[in-house]
């Protein structure tokens, strides 16, 4: 080997300007091919770098050679390697076991010698080098220990260099990611120091504060809009003192719905130096499930509420008070009822200073609930001094109108306007109490009956009493007088007998038979049929315009005689009321809920007071009506209903339902 010191300062120059690791081993073995000369057969083994035998210029034809002498077997495999590498020197071997992959490749390649350098720095193991030629001399082999240890060294900084620059640049994009998420995120969060102050909150947090990041800027906790500060104060305190991020619900189940709040409130300690030195705190709105979970409540308290009222008047009570429970602390009712009482004249006064188009009749007038938004009001309250007075003296912002059947419910509160959750509570709230006011009259008119009833009872019983009492007498004085005298009488017999006739049909008329208890699978229309063929001879003996309409219809269970005399005597009634020449129409309809019943005409019509007393027993308005009232007591004990549709000049329409399958009920 002749001026090794030439090669050996090249390699260590280009090992020292290589920027990659396979440029050092590169340099590496181009140096010690020069410097060993008539050629050697490289072999590395660097864990980080693909295996990548380097062989010299002339002797290519051997790699194949050693590849088949090493096998699979690796270079960490190899006793000499692991021995060079743990005394971390250079060691020579020219004989040794053949079962070592390094011996089999220096006896395939019928080499001299086989040299393991190691490449080794510090405490880490980089790899090894194996030559497999003529010996080195010592000096050389020193040198080339030198290059190999500089190579080593190289290579472990570039490996270094280049994790720390791997880890680096994940750190960079985790926390470009973070501050994405955090800065762009449509959750709002912000952060706040020690003291409790925002030092940071990103634009969806702003946004639900109503306000800037610069006025956000130390603003402290208890100047922030949340549900419930107390709870997010000692939510803060544990994730501090645990050093673990919380997460909890907090919400407000109190006041109207509309101003009813919910969030999902998430407390994560920020770490710095070991210590805490800040808190992020997000909160996720769940205002509307809470709102939508309370409708259904609401809604649920208010139907159980409204259909067990025994009267009206306890059925506008209770609508008053889940009014002012659920949507408002002022509400007023039409026919006196106002909470609180003392706010009613206020209330009027304001109801009345509004607009025709914000006023209570525009609800009535669309049956739909009107909201009337607490800027309009105040719009309005600038030009109108009535207006302006009683809304200061309530301290009411916006305005709910909700029609109740032929009534208005007004609901007013000093906050936020109505939201979406309650105008569909109130759309609901108003079906529902249309109903319930209807069952509630429906009831307190069967209680009417029965005492008109019991008076009539009482009546008739006086009316008894003297016919009995004169026939009494008659039957014995006839009995233990002359037998001549039996003539004279006979017409005071006769006439008290005929008036008791009179009183037991009076009594017989005005009273409805309760079901007999049967429960018959009946289908109504084929049992409206049956039972028009009286008042369909009726409606034609008048030249009447017969129409007869029946839709398919469910079944329903119960008295199927009660119910056949009902139909029949509404019907030859309703018949009896067609004018000449005029139109009778018997008319079945069927829901998924009930069977509907309309027998009609287009005569004179009642007038509305007439009206409501159509069905009492006692009215004596029109011949034949005791029909009606026997035909709305079977419905009534079926679970159904009955009303009345008429107006003057118009006819009238006698309405029957009953749900479907219904079961009947003893009267």
């Amino acid at each position: 080997m002749s001026s090794p010191s030439d090669p050996l300062r090249s390699a260590a120059s280009a090992i020292a300007r290589a920027s990659d690791p396979a440029d050092v081993v590169g340099a590496l073995a181009q140096g010690l091919l020069r410097t060993c000369s008539g050629g050697c057969v490289i072999e590395l083994f660097v864990p980080s770098l693909p295996r990548v035998p380097f062989v010299g210029h002339n002797q290519r034809e051997l790699v194949a050679r050693m590849r088949d002498a090493r096998g699979a077997d690796l270079l960490e495999q190899s006793a000499l390697v692991a021995r060079a590498l743990s005394e971390r020197r250079a060691l020579v071997s020219s004989f040794g076991q053949q079962t070592d992959p390094v011996e089999r490749v220096r006896l395939a390649l019928r080499a001299d010698t086989a040299t393991v350098l190691p490449l080794v720095t510090g405490p880490e193991t980089v790899g090894a080098i194996a030559l497999f030629g003529r010996p080195l001399r010592e000096e050389l082999l020193a040198a080339v220990e030198l290059l190999a240890a500089a190579a080593a060294a190289t290579i472990d900084r570039l490996i270094l260099a280049r994790s720390r620059r791997s880890e680096l640049a994940v750190r960079d994009a985790s926390i470009a990611m973070l501050t994405s998420l955090a800065e762009r995120s449509p959750i709002p969060t912000a952060f706040l120091d020690a003291e409790l102050r925002v030092v940071a909150a990103n634009d969806a947090f702003a946004a639900a504060q109503r306000a800037t990041h610069d006025q956000l800027f130390r603003r402290t906790l208890d100047e922030l809009d949340v549900p419930d500060r107390a709870a997010v104060r000692r939510l803060i305190s544990d994730a501090l003192a645990r050093g673990e991020a919380r997460l909890t619900e907090i919400a407000t189940t109190s006041g109207p719905i509309g101003e009813r709040s919910a969030m999902l409130v998430s407390v994560h300690p920020v770490v710095a130096d070991s210590a805490i030195t800040a808190v992020g705190v997000s909160l996720v709105d769940l205002s509307g499930r809470q709102r939508a979970e309370d409708s259904a409540r609401a809604l649920a308290d208010g139907s159980a509420a409204l259909h067990a009222a025994p009267s009206v008047r306890a059925a506008h009570e209770a609508l008053i008070d889940l009014a002012i429970r659920w949507l408002g602390p002022l509400a007023i009712l039409d026919g006196g009822f106002c909470r609180p009482a003392a706010a009613e004249s206020s209330l009027r006064s304001l109801i009345a200073a509004l607009p025709a188009e914000l006023s209570p009749s525009r609800a009535r007038a669309t049956n739909v609930p009107l909201s009337v938004p607490a800027d309009e009001i105040a719009l309005l309250a600038l030009s109108n001094e009535r207006l302006r007075a009683s809304r200061e003296a309530l301290g009411c912002g916006p305005m709910l109108h909700v029609p109740i059947g032929e009534s208005v419910l007004t609901i007013a509160r000093a906050h936020d306007d109505f939201a979406p959750e309650e105008i569909a509570l109130a759309v609901d709230l108003s079906r529902i109490a249309h109903r319930a006011l209807e069952g509630a009259s429906a009831r307190e008119e069967v209680r009417t009956w029965t005492l008109l009833f019991a008076d009539f009872l009482g009546m008739v019983s006086r009316d008894l009493r003297d016919p009995i009492t004169a026939l009494i007498a008659r039957l014995f004085v006839v009995q233990h007088g002359p037998s001549e005298d039996f003539a004279q009488h006979l017409p005071a017999l006769r006439a008290n007998a005929e008036r008791l006739r009179d009183i037991a049909q009076r009594i017989l008329g005005a009273a409805p038979r309760p079901p007999s208890g049967s429960t018959d699978a009946i289908d109504l229309a084929e049992l409206v049929s049956e039972a028009s063929a009286g008042a369909l001879t009726i409606a034609e003996a008048r030249a009447a315009r017969v129409l007869v309409q029946h839709a398919p219809s469910s079944g329903v269970v119960g008295d199927r005689r009660r119910l056949f005399e009902a139909l029949r005597d509404v019907m030859v009634h309703a018949a009896g009321e067609t004018p000449p020449a005029g139109l009778f129409c018997v008319r079945t309809e069927s829901t998924a809920h009930e069977i509907t019943v309309t027998v009609s005409h287009n005569g004179e019509g009642l007038a509305a007071p007439d009206a409501r007393r159509v069905f009492d027993a006692l009215w004596d308005g029109r011949p034949g009506g005791r029909a009606l009232t026997v035909a709305r007591a079977v419905f009534a004990a079926h679970g159904g209903r009955s009303w009345v549709e008429t107006a003057p000049g118009t006819g009238t329409a006698y309405c029957f339902a009953l749900p479907v399958e219904a079961v009947s009920s003893t009267a």
